[in-house]
């Protein structure tokens, strides 16, 4: 069970690298291809696209991994119950789409690219994803999306180099591996997960539509806090600030994504830990060590980011830099908080996590009122990261309420390591190019870690 575990860990690790490539490619390629105005349409439609998804998919992916690991024998009632509530939900997206796209005064490629990703959205209704978690198959849907993601790098790079990338056409592209993507997981569903037979029943429905409704909200209130900030900036400041924004968005969310690596595998593991002492042993271990991984990360890309933007953008795109910098601090803030927000939906503390994550989403969405009329994506960055720092601090409270653990976090020696790095790598972006400075950097990191004997080799 711990190999298979492991095994999940690295490909899901895997996967996530790949997406994370293929997010920081697509985003090189189109915001310098596009522009930043173009490139902020097609944020602005991949930003709605992930609203459709939560609303379609109803916190049903946490709720049948969270249920079904426990119990693998509810398939066919699970999986019945939440594709006829995502469809349902899918059905009423679209009518409230069609009456919006009517009356909003928007240009054909906005509205086209918004379709386009909505029936992208409809397909993720089949996804199964959770289903291969619960089975801890996950390596075999990461396999999935690997495959998905490189295609879809591949056909964007093809669009770029032969001049036909547009907006409309890089979201088609996104569309076909979608699809692709979706018909790979059940072309090995019977093998990997079981024989699909619907069945369905009123009651039990009901009781998974009530169940996933704090879920769902919780979801909602992320989307709120993590990506409002596009569509504010869109709506207030115009195409080309959401697309210089976007850049930094994009890389802070690429890097966040390895991180959320560890989280499809602590929920399903975390939810079988019984005992408040055992679950408080692994919690501490994933401090740990996602503290020794996020904040060098942070530190460093702070460091280094005015070189980074300007090897990466063209000079169009030299705002991000500022806030790439304010984003950075997210990778620490979500790393190592996010944990407590897992434990809470591993232990069926729903609403609880609900909570944190509204107190997220209203401090998000009151701060970018006050500050983007005036501070523009400065002011998005700032409220982003304070709204994390929230949620993460709601949800150690009430873990800490919970469990009343005993360790202690004894990062004061990363912080300090980190610090010095950060310097060392400030001093260095003069002098060599980015990629030795981050390689040397990495190398000297993990020398002092050594040193210090805050991580030791097992013989």
């Amino acid at each position: 069970m711990q190999v298979n575990r492991i095994s999940n860990i690295f490909w899901v690790a895997t996967s996530n690298l790949v997406l994370l490539l293929a997010n920081f490619g697509v985003s090189i390629l189109l915001a310098n291809h596009l522009g930043a105005s173009d490139f902020g349409i097609f944020m602005l439609g991949y930003t709605i696209f992930n609203y459709f998804v939560i609303i379609n998919n109803y916190g049903l992916k946490k709720y049948v991994i969270t249920n079904l690991s426990s119990n693998q024998y509810n398939f066919q009632k699970i999986y019945s119950s939440s594709i006829v509530i995502k469809l349902f939900l899918s059905i009423i997206t679209s009518l409230v789409l069609v009456v919006v796209l009517y009356y909003l005064d928007l240009d054909s490629a906005k509205k086209v690219s918004i379709v386009i990703f909505y029936v992208a959205s409809f397909l993720l209704v089949f996804d199964l994803q959770a289903f291969y978690d619960s089975y801890e198959k996950s390596k075999i849907d990461s396999f999935f999306l690997i495959a998905r993601n490189f295609l879809y790098f591949s056909i964007t790079l093809f669009l770029v180099f032969s001049s036909k990338a547009s907006v409309v056409n890089v979201s088609l592209a996104f569309l076909i591996t979608t699809l692709i993507y979706i018909v790979l997981q059940y072309s090995l569903v019977k093998k990997y997960v079981a024989h699909i037979k619907l069945f369905f029943s009123w009651n039990y429905t009901k009781t998974v539509l009530v169940s996933s409704l704090p879920l769902f909200w919780a979801e909602l209130m992320i989307n709120i806090y993590d990506k409002a900030d596009i569509i504010m900036l869109s709506v207030m400041k115009g195409d080309e600030i959401v697309g210089i924004y976007s850049v930094a968005a994009r890389l802070v969310a690429a890097i966040i994504l390895l991180v959320g690596a560890a989280y499809r595998v602590i929920l399903p593991s975390l939810s079988k830990v019984s005992g408040t002492v055992e679950r408080n042993s692994y919690i501490e271990k994933a401090i740990k060590y996602l503290g020794i991984i996020t904040i060098p990360i942070t530190i460093g890309g702070i460091a280094v980011a005015p070189q980074l933007i300007d090897l990466l953008f063209d000079s169009e795109y030299k705002g991000a830099v500022i806030a790439f910098q304010i984003l950075l601090l997210n990778v620490s803030i979500v790393g190592m908080g996010a944990v407590f927000g897992t434990y809470l939906l591993a232990v069926g503390q729903v609403r609880h996590y609900s909570l944190a994550i509204t107190f997220g989403a209203i401090i998000n969405m009151v701060g970018n009122f006050i500050l983007i009329p005036d501070f523009g994506y400065i002011g998005a960055s700032v409220t982003t990261v304070l709204a994390q720092f929230i949620v993460s601090a709601v949800s150690f409270y009430i873990y800490r309420r919970t469990c009343n653990p005993r360790f202690k976090f004894n990062l004061l020696k990363v912080i300090f390591i980190s610090i010095l790095l950060g310097i060392v790598a400030y001093l260095l972006s003069h002098i060599i190019p980015i990629l030795l400075n981050i390689s040397l950097c990495i190398i000297i990191y993990f020398s002092m870690l050594l040193i210090s004997k805050i991580i030791v080799l097992r013989k």
